[in-house]
């Protein structure tokens, strides 16, 4: 499923006059509207028909579908992510949406989508509509079969969306406050013939469209594959295969990057003390064929690991190793470390992690990035309806193909989040986002003061009682900026 309309037109040179030019961009800008329009309503009433199909006939289907409102008021002290010239703005934002849920015994869907009307009340030029949305499927045919469809969507210019990943591996860093849309989506199908054992094989494909000119545009195509083997009830294996076609492109100029296609064979072995317990050691051989004058280069990868859980409330895992690239590249050792621990009333967690990575994928794509990073968290219930969090992220970035560009990034939130029934929140976040690099032009700092009200009213209309489960739950994201 794609959610973009992507069209060629050849328009000759207009030998009228301007005005009548400008009538027929007017009106060609108003039909691309009106068929982004149609072709969402098309995805709507598809959506609403499939998950009757796929319900219709299976015994004990449940569906549930929770309409939601969330409405928002921020305030930003540099709306334009500027060094210097720094503009503040208060910002409004309107998010109605709907989450929808299958549940049978063959078959469970998941659908959320939330257009999100943005006001500037004093750069009203920057006024916009965002779009997210998500769509999880898996329907198994037999007992050993079944097949899973993913589907994600964003539109939006805000800088704070997935500013760093927890797991540090996708930094989606940010320079501007322009417009881009990403589309992922993949398709698998999956065999188990054991307890544990399964094999796996699917396909990913990946679209990004930044409307900053000069940013590189991406999109990649790939299959993948995954074997699961335990050879008794301790020693298993694991042997993942991956093959990406990567190409990029922009309006103006060259792009920065070539295009390219990668090769990510992989195999693990695991041995399990315990059911608490397991350690694993693996070797990974990454392989990158640029098309243009860029040398290809690979990248072997050794790494051991243990993971280790003391019951319900407390996790670790540990890993480390080395990597060595080809050419001028040099490598380094990898090392990652995550806690995670629940208390009586919320969760506590922490991580560590030093190695490489790509983001050939990210709004502002970059290729091999050496780095290290980490981040910290904690979600506490202060009193009875309130749950209080905070968070913390930083990652440093040395990107070896480009001179000059190494940079840092540092993200913080506050947040509490207050129930006032039991489908109705108040929410009240505080951001912080300080971004550093050897290039001056490109560092900023923001804050940004968010409240947002949610209320959400559920409803059952093709069951005949809701699900033992109760109502769906309201997305995790009210207290932020959709």
């Amino acid at each position: 499923m794609k959610w973009l309309v992507l069209s060629a037109t050849v328009l000759r040179k207009p030998t009228i006059c301007p005005r009548f030019c400008r009538l027929c961009e007017k009106e060609t800008q108003t039909m691309r509207k009106l068929k982004r329009v149609i072709e969402r309503a098309i995805i709507v009433l598809t959506a609403v028909a499939a998950m009757y199909g796929i319900s219709h006939g299976q015994e004990d289907t449940r569906i549930e579908i929770l309409p939601t409102i969330v409405v928002g008021q921020a305030y930003e002290d540099n709306i334009f992510l500027s060094r210097d010239n720094k503009q503040s703005d208060f910002i409004t934002t309107v998010s109605p949406g709907i989450l929808a849920r299958v549940n049978s015994v063959k078959t469970k869907l998941d659908l959320e989508y939330f257009p999100t009307w943005v006001w500037y009340h004093e750069f009203s030029d920057r006024d916009t509509v965002r779009h997210n949305a998500k769509m999880d499927l898996v329907h198994r045919f037999t007992r050993r079969f079944s097949v899973e469809l993913k589907e994600n969507y964003v539109r939006t210019d805000d800088p704070y969306l997935q500013a760093l990943d927890p797991s540090l591996r996708t930094q989606n860093m940010r320079r501007d406050r322009n417009i881009y849309e990403r589309n992922s989506a993949s398709g698998s199908m999956k065999y188990q013939f054991g307890r544990e054992d399964l094999v796996e094989f699917g396909v990913v494909h990946q679209l990004l469209e930044n409307q900053d000119q000069f940013l590189d545009d991406a999109s990649e195509f790939g299959v993948f594959g995954s074997l699961a083997f335990w050879l008794n009830a301790r020693n298993g294996i694991e042997v993942d295969l991956r093959f990406s076609g990567y190409d990029f492109n922009r309006e103006i100029g060259p792009s920065e990057r070539e295009d390219l296609k990668g090769y990510d064979p992989k195999g693990r072995y695991i041995h399990r003390f315990n059911r608490n317990t397991k350690v694993f050691g693996e070797y990974a051989i990454y392989l990158r064929d640029f098309e243009g004058q860029q040398p290809n280069y690979e990248i072997h990868e050794v790494r051991a690991g243990l993971e280790h859980s003391w019951g319900r409330n407390w996790n670790f895992a540990l890993e480390t190793g080395y990597f060595q690239p080809s050419g001028d590249l040099s490598g380094g050792a990898l090392f990652s470390s995550r806690i995670r621990r629940k208390i009586k009333d919320g969760s506590l967690r922490f991580g560590v992690e030093t190695g490489w990575d790509e983001g050939f994928l990210e709004t502002d794509t970059r290729g091999f990035t050496k780095f290290w990073g980490a981040s910290g968290g904690v979600d506490y219930q202060v009193v009875e309806d309130l749950r209080g969090n905070a968070n913390i992220s930083y990652r440093e970035n040395d990107r070896e193909f480009e001179t000059n560009l190494d940079d840092s990034i540092l993200y913080g939130s506050l947040g509490l989040r207050y129930e006032v029934t039991r489908l109705i929140f108040l929410g009240l976040q505080y951001d912080y986002l300080d971004v550093s690099s050897e290039e001056e032009a490109n560092e900023y700092v923001d804050n940004r003061f968010l409240l947002t009200l949610s209320a959400s009213y559920a409803l059952y209309p093709f069951g005949d009682r809701p699900s033992r489960r109760g109502s769906p739950s309201i997305p995790g994201g009210t207290t932020g900026m959709r």
